[in-house]
């Protein structure tokens, strides 16, 4: 900030100038006011006027001697409020470094903590960075990503040699990172909620992985492990879902999830129940070569885009029953083991199960929309009935061959 002794030579100066102008003034008026009442009347009137001149022009010196002091203070007074608003400037700025530098310790600090050997540290280092997102929310991204770090690493023990004790110890520093990420994208009280944001989780390890209810921009689990059970009812993903690769040890729960963006389930594999049940996919999904080692539920599941399950396995039943396919859907070369239900399925398209094999009975209704081309389905014994509850219109057996049985077109079916 500027000294305010360096201003004196220049009020002095002012000071000069500003006499100078004074007696400029009052001269010049003088002498126009004389020079106009020369010869003006006989010599006591003359005398008279000069007198007023006098004074007429002394009283113009003084007024403008004034016009230019009230000018000086108005640039003295703007002067003085420039200087005022550089200085809250440079306090608010080195506030702001002071607020950035704090948080940056802080995420230094925590960041140290969340390597430390003893899990009650790492722990405290979540709560403070869930306390930093909340005091700063343009932080808030930053916080997400510093916790699904965390989430993404390995666990910091070699559970082939570490008791189960240790593990248990880390399992409870890993369940409190998700805790946290529960709590900020799917709390009812607004002080507590934050907006959607992106999480990747990519390839890690997740135990009873909860996200009900939360809200995301995009969700990134590719190559996930979900030990126990896995619940993502009634979430919203605004873009992409990428779950491909994932592996689902436990229940996955989907139900009445929306997922406005294109799902990738693409060689996932569902050791438990997969519960679709009246999720809605708005932008197409694939479950291309996915495995589904247990039930399959996709009842009242709206697809409104296509969707397709080439290739994918169903060792148990798989569920379609009042399914809608706006987009149609394709279930090239799958393998259902177990028995298939497609009662009251909609589609505005066409349902491919070209190339298909079916071990067990299957309920496709009376619909005209599938295509079951190079499909087969297997028999133990020739002589036994037909497997399907319901075959669809337009489709039979064919000759039995190697154990299994064609199925074949009998007429248009889109007539």
């Amino acid at each position: 900030m500027t000294d305010p002794r360096h201003f004196r030579p220049i009020r002095g100066a002012t000071i000069a100038v500003l006499a100078a102008s004074v007696a400029i003034a009052a001269t010049a008026s003088v002498l126009l006011l004389l020079s106009l009442v020369d010869g003006v009347g006989d010599q006591t009137e003359e005398v008279r006027l000069q007198i007023e001149a006098i004074k007429t022009g002394l009283t113009v010196g003084a007024g403008t001697g004034g016009a230019l002091a009230l000018l000086l203070t108005a640039r003295k007074q703007w002067l003085s409020e420039r200087e005022h608003l550089l200085q809250i400037r440079t306090s608010q700025v080195s506030e702001r470094d002071a607020e950035e530098r704090r948080i940056t310790d802080l995420y230094a600090k925590a960041a140290e903590l969340l390597g430390h050997e003893r899990p009650s540290a790492r722990i405290a280092a979540l709560y403070a960075l869930s306390r930093l997102g909340e005091n700063n929310p343009a932080h808030r991204g930053t916080v997400i990503s510093l916790i699904c770090g965390y989430l993404r690493l390995a666990p910091p023990i070699d559970l082939a040699d570490e008791s189960p004790w240790s593990f248990r110890d880390e399992l409870e520093v890993r369940y409190t990172a998700q805790r946290i990420l529960k709590t900020h994208l799917s709390a009812s009280d607004a002080a507590e909620r934050w907006e959607p944001i992106e999480l990747d989780l990519t390839g890690a390890t997740l135990y009873d992985f909860d996200l009900e209810g939360c809200k995301l921009v995009r969700g990134i689990f590719r190559g996930c492990i979900f030990q126990g059970r896995s619940n993502f009812s009634n979430l919203q993903i605004a873009k992409d879902a990428r779950f491909d690769g994932a592996c689902f040890a436990g229940q996955a729960e989907f139900g009445m999830s929306t997922l406005s963006g294109y799902a990738h389930f693409t060689e996932c594999t569902f050791n438990d129940e997969a519960d679709f049940r009246a999720a809605h996919f708005e932008a197409g999904a694939s479950f291309a070569m996915a495995t589904f080692n247990s039930a399959a539920a996709f009842v009242n599941t709206f697809f409104e885009a296509h969707v397709e399950f080439y290739k994918a396995t169903f060792k148990d039943g798989a569920f379609f029953n009042r399914a809608s396919f706006n987009g149609g859907g394709l279930f090239d070369h799958a393998r259902f083991y177990d028995f298939l239900g497609m009662v009251d399925t909609k589609c505005n398209g066409k349902i491919r199960i070209i190339g298909a094999q079916f071990f067990e009975f299957f309920d496709l209704g009376d619909n005209k929309f599938f295509e079951l081309y190079n499909s087969r389905v297997w028999f133990d014994d020739p002589e036994l009935g037909v497997k399907a509850v319901c075959p669809p219109p337009g489709w039979d057996y064919g000759e039995y061959v190697d154990g299994y049985r064609p199925l074949v077109l009998t007429e248009d079916i889109d007539s």
